[in-house]
């Protein structure tokens, strides 16, 4: 995706801000990679999920869990609101509702960490569906 955005420099640096922006900095930042992992699970883009499997501090137990089948994820009982969250917003975010919301804030972080999760969890959505429209699969 480098290439692509490195002829038009104005939208790599666009992209370089919405990484470094609170969505980023603001959300708490052990669950960062957790957010990741999960969006890209759901999309299907392995070069993502396996970028951040192997970063330092990933979610080793995270990164087993969700290699497995869906029905394995379903059932995990690590951060479930974060995680039910994550899957709605992910597969179908017309139906995301104040009831995925609020599970977020009985976890004990702030409505502004909540959302800027959730935006976290859109931005990686959007990269990894960008990422497999442009062919990046591996």
């Amino acid at each position: 995706m480098a290439p692509v955005l490195m002829r038009d420099p104005s939208s790599f640096a666009l992209l370089e801000r919405i990484l470094t922006s609170t969505l980023h900095t603001a959300s708490p930042p052990s669950l960062l990679p957790l957010i990741t992992l999960l969006t890209s699970r759901i999309n299907g883009s392995a070069a993502c999920f396996n970028e951040q499997a192997t970063q330092p501090g990933a979610w080793r137990r995270a990164v087993i869990t969700l290699r497995q089948e869906d029905d394995d994820i379903a059932r995990w009982e690590l951060e479930p609101a974060l995680t039910q969250a994550i899957q709605w917003l992910t597969r179908a975010p017309d139906r995301f509702s104040a009831a995925h919301f609020f599970p977020l804030l009985t976890r004990g972080v702030s409505s502004e960490q909540a959302i800027n999760m959730l935006g976290w969890c859109g931005v990686c959505g959007w990269l990894n569906r960008l990422k497999i429209a442009l062919g990046e699969t591996y």
